[in-house]
């Protein structure tokens, strides 16, 4: 099929999913003392199949790719054969409001662990809103999947941004490895900042506030970090394109519930925004 239509990838909606199985047809199921049929889980058998059809793929396609949807169902041994992860669908079962767990989130949606990166599946007010899912992703340096056309519209500003401020070649500094570095105020653990640094140069700090109420938030930057010229700098809100105060030090923002803010940082002078 590959080399009859071209086929240049894979996509797994839920079949690298290793469930409980008894079909002793194919090997499943086992017997117990009592001569009951018992459930398996082929968790060996669904990584020798993933790493299978990689192989095919990649000894035909070079340049293929395998895109996994395997949304709650986190399986390493079913996910170590994929080029891209896409996660999210868990969550449509909760009701606009719903509050992830943090830490819970990035042992899920990280993609380090993994090895593949990972793409957020949102569902627009199912349950949340295109902002909150944006706030998610920015924090997390992870992907939106961008579904619908509104969302893409809503990222490509984005994705400029980042690419004005040279974040693919930025040191990240997330926000559960920064807090010495990165001083935060009101401290709440809802509310939290990411950094992509290019040290001497530029910073764009991700400033997200996955509270249920408005926020002004200080943010203060260790000077040593920044390493910018004099230790001074400016800063400015990227997307709406607007300067940002800076006081000894700190620079403040407000941020609308469930939301997220790009400061550009730059060294010594007004960073142009327009």
């Amino acid at each position: 099929m590959i080399r009859e239509f071209g086929t240049d990838g894979y996509y797994y909606d839920g079949a690298m999913f290793s469930g409980d199985c008894r079909n002793t047809a194919h090997g499943c199921g086992w017997i117990d003392r009592d001569g009951n049929l018992r459930d398996s889980f082929p968790l060996r058998k669904i990584h020798r199949h993933g790493k299978r059809l990689y192989q095919i793929l990649m000894s035909r396609q070079a340049d293929g790719l395998i895109f996994n949807h395997y949304s709650g169902n986190l399986m390493p041994l079913a996910g170590a054969w994929s080029h891209r992860l896409l996660l999210g669908e868990e969550y449509m079962i909760h009701q606009p409001g719903f509050q992830v767990d943090l830490p819970d989130f990035r042992a899920k949606f990280y993609g380090r662990q993994f090895g593949a990166p990972v793409e957020f599946l949102v569902y627009l007010d199912n349950p949340f809103q295109f902002r909150e899912g944006l706030a998610y992703t920015l924090l997390h340096d992870i992907n939106y999947s961008a579904y619908t056309l509104p969302a893409l519209e809503g990222l490509v500003p984005v994705w400029r941004i980042f690419d004005r401020m040279n974040c693919e070649n930025a040191e990240w500094l997330p926000y559960w490895h920064n807090r010495r570095q990165v001083r935060l105020s009101p401290q709440d653990p809802r509310i939290v900042c990411s950094l992509y640094l290019n040290a001497g140069e530029s910073a764009l700090a991700v400033v997200g506030n996955l509270t249920d109420e408005p926020q002004s938030v200080s943010v203060e930057i260790d000077p040593a970090l920044l390493q910018f010229p004099g230790n001074t700098f400016s800063a400015a809100e990227m997307e709406w394109r607007r300067d940002l105060p800076v006081n000894d030090g700190k620079i403040t923002i407000d941020i609308p519930v469930r939301d997220v803010r790009l400061i550009g940082i730059t060294p010594g002078r007004t960073l142009p925004v327009k």
